[in-house]
């Protein structure tokens, strides 16, 4: 492997990993918003809380149902596309959840979002692991691992 391949590669793992990284990181940073959510949308206190509950949940249950579907999805159609597909479907959530002006629109939002971030993590290590040499495979795919947890 030449200098420059290797630090394409690196840079390409990079890339993922940003990506990875916001997909997880969206997992949690709901949680720091909510309250002021419950105010902008003006969500009627107490019953409404349970609403808003989804707004968290529909992200992480998205998150967690796609993820074994997407390796088998990149396994047919190429990581590329897939992964590519992910972005797409991430950046439309997240445009809708920015639009969202009631608590429902941006429940379905996040789940749109949840089902490109989910989908993120197993192409991003099957293409890690297709990608790279075997002996930097588990540099590599612990990187991956690793910013997913951090997010």
């Amino acid at each position: 492997m030449t200098h420059t391949t290797h630090r394409l590669l690196w840079l390409a793992l990079l890339a993922v990993c940003l990506n990875v990284f916001v997909a997880a990181l969206d997992l949690t940073v709901m949680a720091s918003v909510l309250p002021q959510l419950i105010v902008d949308f003006q969500v009627p206190l107490p019953g409404g809380l349970a609403d808003t509950a989804w707004i968290v949940n529909a992200y992480l249950i998205a998150y967690v149902v796609t993820m074994p579907l997407a390796g088998k999805i990149s396994d047919l159609y190429g990581r590329r596309i897939v992964f590519v597909v992910c972005l797409a479907l991430f950046a439309a959530g997240s445009v809708g959840a920015a639009l969202a002006r009631d608590v429902w629109p941006m429940v379905v939002a996040r789940a749109v979002q949840a089902l490109g971030g989910g989908a993120m993590v197993p192409v991003a290590l099957a293409a890690v692991s297709d990608a790279v040499p075997r002996r930097f495979q588990a540099l590599a795919i612990g990187v991956v691992a690793a910013v997913d947890t951090a997010g």
